[in-house]
C-alpha cells in the first residue's frame, strides 16, 4: 500500500518540477537550443548533399567529354559495338562512382591532417 503512495508522490514532485521549469522560461530556452541544433544539422546535411551533387555533375561533364572523345577516335564498327554493349546511363554511373571516390579520398586526407595536427593517432 505504501508503494503506490510513493509513486504518486514522486510523480507529483516531477510534475511540479516540470511546471516550475516551464514557468521559469528554461523550457523555452532548451527548446530554442534544440531547434537550433536541429536546424544546424539539417543545414549541414543540405550543404553536404549539395557539394556531393555538384561534384557528381562536374565529374559527369568530364567523363562525358572523355567518353565522347574516345568514341569519336574509334573506327565506326567498333564504336557501334561499344554502343550496343554499354548501357545508356554508363557515363552517369561512372561519374557518380568517381565523384564519390574522390570525395571519400578528400575526406580521408582531411581527417588524417586534422588528427595529425590535433595529436590524435
Amino acid at each position: 500500500m505504501a508503494a503506490p503512495a510513493v509513486v504518486l508522490g514522486l510523480s507529483a514532485t516531477i510534475w511540479k518540477a516540470i511546471v516550475h521549469t516551464i514557468g521559469q522560461g528554461v523550457f523555452n530556452g532548451n527548446l530554442r537550443i534544440l531547434l537550433a541544433r536541429i536546424g544546424v544539422g539539417v543545414g549541414l546535411f543540405i550543404l553536404k548533399a549539395t557539394i556531393l551533387a555538384t561534384v557528381i555533375v562536374y565529374f559527369y561533364s568530364g567523363v562525358s567529354d572523355f567518353i565522347d572523345t574516345i568514341i569519336v577516335s574509334l573506327p565506326p564498327m567498333l564504336s557501334d559495338g561499344i554502343a550496343r554493349i554499354l548501357p545508356s546511363n554508363f557515363v552517369a554511373c561512372v561519374s557518380a562512382i568517381l565523384g564519390v571516390k574522390a570525395l571519400a579520398f578528400i575526406f580521408a586526407i582531411h581527417s588524417k591532417l586534422i588528427s595529425m595536427f590535433m595529436g590524435n593517432s
